[in-house]
C-alpha cells in the first residue's frame, strides 16, 4: 500500500475514534445532568411555579370536559394529570 494512503487511512481512523469519543463525552453529561437536575427537582424558574399553585383550581366541569376530549382523542391512551387555568 501507498504510504500517503497508509497515512491517509490513519488520519481517517483517528479523527473519527476522537470525535466518537468526544460526541459521547457530551452524550453521557448530558444523561447525567439530567438524571441530577430531575433527582434534585430542580425548577428553573420558581415564581412562576409559584404563581401556578397560587391560581384557582380549574372548574370541574370544564376539567371533565378536557378529560373526556383527550381520552377520545388518544382512543384511551392518554391519561390527564393536571388542569392548569392559562
Amino acid at each position: 500500500m501507498n504510504s500517503t494512503l497508509y497515512e491517509a487511512l490513519v488520519v481517517l481512523v483517528v479523527g473519527m475514534f476522537t470525535v466518537f469519543v468526544i460526541l459521547s463525552l457530551v452524550v453521557l453529561s448530558g444523561r447525567l445532568l439530567l438524571q441530577f437536575l430531575n433527582k434534585s427537582n430542580f425548577v428553573f424558574n420558581k415564581a412562576e411555579v409559584k404563581a401556578a399553585a397560587l391560581r384557582a383550581p380549574t372548574d370541574p366541569a370544564k376539567r371533565k370536559l378536557i378529560e373526556k376530549a383527550i381520552q377520545q382523542w388518544s382512543d384511551g391512551q392518554a391519561q390527564v394529570v393536571t388542569v392548569d387555568s392559562d
